[in-house]
């Protein structure tokens, strides 16, 4: 029998705001281990693996009048090799 091991660790989440600028960010790490070498599980090899279950994301908001937020957030996953991405909403 295979055994595939995951294991998570998580932030809850990081704030810090200054006035009407708001700064949040999280991470989750988690690394995979498979203990046999004839199963395959996509991502996973017989050693540890960080890349397939970890995550980093920064978001800064900024209130710009009333009415108008505006937010943007970067996001590594080890999945892509850690590439930088960023949204604006």
């Amino acid at each position: 029998m295979a055994f595939a091991l995951t294991v998570l660790l998580s932030t809850s989440g990081v704030q810090a705001s200054s006035g009407d600028l708001n700064i949040y960010g999280f991470m989750s790490v988690g690394v995979g281990i498979l203990d046999k070498d004839t199963v395959t599980i996509e991502g996973f090899e017989g050693e540890g693996n960080f890349k397939q279950d970890t995550i980093f994301a920064l978001q800064v908001s900024k209130q710009v009048n009333d009415k108008t937020t505006a937010t943007g957030q970067l996001v590594s996953r080890g999945t892509d090799d850690f590439k930088t991405e960023a949204a604006w909403a």
